[in-house]
């Protein structure tokens, strides 16, 4: 029975590696921070006073560039596993229990609402107690933290990934001290951290191309 569960989760494991074992997991993410940088210099440049600003503008401004980046970068993360993973691994798609997947949907709502009350409270905490940088740390804190458990989930063979953890935390030390606003803040390291993320996977990819070998194709 215990040899049963091991090899259960062994294939779980490699479930979940199988999505970013050419490091296309990494550059998804890294586009969408892009796209987050993308759509919060946009809305800097909106006029005041306009549609752009209220509710119903101000979502759509931050939608709109974030979808169209997102778009973009699963259209070439596809392209990338059908061209190079899929001739070497052989395509795979796992079972989905919709039970399982309803219930994650509702951990990451409640995880999500859970780090936006932290951080509220703490940056509340900060401007009260002139502590400012106690809640810039924590939300670098939370982008480096990111970073390691998603790549050490996924791709633990690959430990020199832990340089560019390092360089993060050290970029996140240095903005949290800096005297910047939030917003700056998100401008000047988003960007950075993007694109660690996608360098990361790019990375991740030419090795994976260099260590494998397409799979050759029978004759009928």
């Amino acid at each position: 029975m215990n040899d049963l569960e091991t090899t259960i989760q062994e294939q779980q494991k490699r479930l979940k590696r199988y999505d970013n074992i050419d490091g296309t997991g990494e550059m998804f993410f890294g586009c969408m921070m892009l796209g987050f940088v993308l759509a919060g210099a946009l809305e800097s440049q909106l006029q005041p006073h306009s549609f752009w600003t209220g509710f119903p503008g101000k979502l759509l401004s931050t939608l709109l560039p974030l979808c169209g980046v997102l778009g973009l970068a699963r259209w070439g993360t596809k392209i990338l596993k059908r061209r190079i993973t899929y001739l070497r691994t052989g395509y795979v798609l796992p079972r989905r229990n919709k039970e399982a997947v309803a219930l994650g949907l509702v951990y990451v709502f409640c995880l999500g609402t859970g780090v936006s009350v932290v951080l509220g409270l703490q940056l509340r905490f900060g401007m009260r107690h002139n502590a400012v940088s106690l809640p810039r740390l924590l939300m670098m804190s939370t982008y480096v933290a990111a970073y390691v458990f998603y790549t050490r989930l996924t791709t633990p063979e690959h430990r020199w990934k832990m340089w560019f953890a390092a360089l993060m935390a050290l970029v996140s030390g240095a903005a949290s001290f800096s005297g910047w606003t939030m917003e700056i803040l998100s401008l000047v390291t988003l960007p950075l951290f993007g694109v660690i993320w996608i360098a990361s996977g790019i990375i991740t990819l030419g090795l994976f191309v260099r260590h494998t070998q397409p799979v050759a194709q029978e004759d009928e």
